[in-house]
């Protein structure tokens, strides 16, 4: 069965607002170590998450 186009929309933001969430609770975690080692060690997958972060909100 095919969506409406105001329906998919509204799936789709909510979709992205969903895993907007989930991103942002993977960056917080990944920056909240407390080993300043763990941190620089993960500060490029950090640096994507943002990227993505920043991707999902403009769908949202």
């Amino acid at each position: 069965m095919e969506m409406s186009p105001e329906r998919r929309a509204k799936w789709i933001s909510n979709l992205a607002e969903g895993a907007r969430q989930e991103v942002s609770s993977a960056i917080g975690l990944l920056q909240g170590a407390d080993d300043p080692g763990v941190q620089e060690a993960f500060r490029p997958l950090v640096q994507q998450l943002e990227e993505v972060h920043r991707a999902l909100q403009d769908l949202t």
